[in-house]
Order: C-alpha cells, then sequence, then structure tokens
C-alpha cells in the first residue's frame, strides 16, 4: 500500500481494532498516523490534543472527555513496564497499582483518540513486549481498559528491512489488521516533500529519478555512517534548498551526513552535471541544446543529464509561468528520446499540471502511441 492511501484504509477500520503498519525506516509512517489522527479529530468535531502529561491538559481531558481527541505516541523502545501497568503503592497492607494519567484520560467512556506503539518490532526486552501484548490484545493497560473509542495503532519494520527488527509471535499478529506500506514509489515522496516539506530541490528530484534504488538502503544492525531512507532524503533537500548550497564540496559532505558516504559521494559527482545545463527557460525554448549534449564525465553519460535537466524544468515550471507550444514541444523531444523521460517529466509536474498535459499530449498524433503505452505509470 502506498503511504498516502493509509488513512483511507484506517478510517473504514472501526477504532476496536488494533492496526499494525510495516514498512522501511523513514518512509512515514509516523507522521502519516498523526495526520490521520488530526483529521479524526476534526470529523468527530473534537479538539486534538497531543498528550504529554501536563497538569493542566490532564485536568482539561478528565473534566470533559468528550471535547477531546487525545493522541499518545509511545516509543515502545524508549518504555518501562510501569509505564504501562502503573505504580505499585502499599495500601492497607496491600500493593495497589495506581494507573498512570495517561491511561486514565484513554479509559473514560466517553473518551475518543490514538494511542500510538511505534517502533514495536524493534523492542527486545520481553517484559515491556508483554505489556504491549496487553494493550493489544486485551485493550488495557495495567486495570484499566480502553474507552471503545480508542485506537490502537502500532508500526515497525520488517526485518528485510531494517537488521535489528524482530519477526513478532504469529498469535499477536493475527489480532492486527496488518498493512504493508510500499517504500518504492519515489514520486509519491517527491509529491510529500512538495505538499508538505516545501519543495524538492531539482538536483534531489533528478537524481533519486534517474536512480530509484538509492532513496532506501538497508543498514547493518550497528553502524556508525548514516544510510539513506525518505526521512534522510527529506532532511538533506531541506538543507540544500533552504540555504541555497551550490558548492560541489559543502554538498558532499552534507550528504555525508545524513545519507551516507557511498551514496553522497555518487549524488555529488551527479551534481557536476549541472555546469552543463544552460537556464531552464533556456532549455524550454531549445531542448536540443541539453537532449543531444555530449558530457566528459567517467561516471555519467547525456542521460543523466537529460534527468537532471528534467527536474531542472519541472522544478521552473512549478513556480514560473511558461510558453505552452515550448512545453508541449519538450515534451515530445522528449518522448522521441525515451518513452521514459516523458513519464519522469509528468510525475515531476505540478499536481495541477499532470492532466491537462496528458489530455493534450494525447491529442498530437505523433507521441499519441508514446502516451497510450505509458499512461499506467502517469
Amino acid at each position: 500500500m502506498k503511504i498516502s492511501e493509509l488513512p483511507i484504509y484506517l478510517s473504514l477500520l472501526p477504532p476496536a481494532q488494533s492496526v499494525l503498519i510495516i514498512g522501511p525506516p523513514g518512509c512515514g509512517k509516523s507522521t502519516a498516523v498523526r495526520e490521520f489522527a488530526e483529521s479524526e479529530a476534526q470529523r468527530l468535531g473534537r479538539e486534538f490534543v497531543d498528550y504529554d502529561d501536563d497538569d493542566e491538559l490532564f485536568l482539561r481531558i478528565t473534566k470533559n472527555p468528550e471535547k477531546y481527541y487525545v493522541f499518545i505516541d509511545l516509543r515502545l523502545t524508549e518504555t518501562e513496564p510501569t509505564d504501562f501497568l502503573g505504580v505499585p503503592r502499599d495500601i492497607d497492607h496491600f500493593i495497589v497499582y495506581k494507573p498512570l494519567r495517561w491511561v486514565q484520560a484513554f479509559s473514560h467512556k466517553n473518551a475518543a483518540g490514538l494511542i500510538f506503539l511505534d517502533e514495536l518490532t524493534n523492542v527486545r526486552r520481553e517484559d515491556v513486549l508483554a505489556q504491549a501484548y496487553k494493550l493489544v490484545l486485551d485493550r488495557r493497560a495495567g486495570f484499566k481498559s480502553f474507552s471503545p473509542g480508542v485506537r490502537i495503532i502500532a508500526a515497525g519494520n520488517h526485518p528485510e528491512h531494517s537488521a535489528v527488527a524482530n519477526l513478532l509471535p504469529a498469535p499477536l499478529t493475527n489480532r492486527f489488521s496488518v498493512i504493508e506500506i510500499d517504500s518504492g514509489d519515489i514520486y509519491e515522496w517527491i509529491d510529500y516533500v512538495n505538499a508538505h516539506e516545501g519543495g524538492i530541490d531539482p538536483r534531489v528530484a533528478g537524481y533519486i529519478t534517474r536512480f530509484p534504488g538509492d532513496l532506501y538502503h538497508k543498514s547493518d544492525a550497528e553502524t556508525l555512517e548514516n544510510f539513506p531512507t525518505r526521512r534522510a532524503w527529506s532532511k538533506l533537500n531541506q538543507v540544500i534548498r533552504d540555504n541555497n548550497i551550490n558548492d560541489l564540496s559543502m554538498v558532499e559532505e552534507l550528504a555525508k551526513m545524513k545519507i551516507g558516504k557511498v551514496v553522497a559521494t555518487k549524488f555529488a559527482a551527479f551534481c557536476r552535471l549541472q555546469k552543463y545545463l544552460p537556464t531552464p527557460d533556456k532549455i524550454l525554448k531549445n531542448p536540443d541544446i541539453v537532449l543531444n549534449k555530449e558530457i566528459r564525465e567517467e561516471e555519467f553519460s547525456r542521460i543523466d543529464l537529460i534527468y537532471y535537466a528534467v527536474a531542472t524544468v519541472a522544478s521552473y515550471l512549478s513556480a514560473n509561468k511558461a510558453d505552452e507550444k515550448e512545453v508541449i514541444n519538450f515534451s515530445i523531444k522528449l518522448a522521441n528520446v525515451q518513452g521514459d523521460l516523458l513519464v519522469v517529466f509528468i510525475r515531476l509536474l505540478p499536481k495541477n499540471m499532470r492532466n491537462s498535459m496528458v489530455l493534450k499530449l494525447s491529442g498530437i498524433p505523433e507521441i499519441q502511441k508514446t502516451i497510450q503505452s505509458i499512461a499506467k505509470y502517469i
């Protein structure tokens, strides 16, 4: 499933059904769950609150539980059993477990909200796992049951994506609705960055569309070197975009910090192709100056340069008006070089331009067959 489809399917499941979301590190699971919680709060007409155990917040929630939608993010790798069971107290020579305040907030019959159990597959402590299982299997923490309006959603990694991830016992897995997130859709990630993170830098867009396998690499169980994930690429994109960093040595050093040496070296080398590119408006006026250009780079070819140019032009069109005939001519030229390039160009265009561009191109006889053959990829 695509991460963008997750809210649709979560909304179809009743709150009492626990959900386990499996996907590679940095694919957006935590962000998507929080955004779903915010949208569900709005749909229910409740005020969304991020629980942080503040005295005033707790009193507000427990005084008017029907007014709030409470969200809590529990990183299971950072918890202790008492974070669920409660604190033991001697009362009249009997041991009584006093429930924690967050449990009280979710146990009121009129409560609604979402308990997010992150990193479930990374937990190695059996005592913590036992408490997490109780939450999922019994919808209880300690001796308190949760309201029917409270959702329990867990997230984790598959062992094929993370060397520190574990498989779960079959009976536990069977209690979940299991949703597996596909990490392979690079364009969905690019759309997300454009919509939520201030926009994609054309260098990053060009590189990832040319080398999609470098969007994510599995890491070793123990390492001191970073590795590429969607999250890591997002952070790198933000730094080089917001600071307008063009110095290649700085780009490479920053990339090493975020995505590791191997991919960083390759990405920095790809960025050197910029020296062969004129401005995007000039590319639109005369695409042949790029499409037919030979380059002298050991690592890269003319096709690599074209991917960079496509990303640059698409980025330009997201912020500037251009002659429609020039854009159509550029598209035709791309299709004549390689159909995949036209797919990349259309997918990198702003969403509001894509459909109209496809309709216009489908009416041009010389590339109708190309449009028909790539339609399912657009």
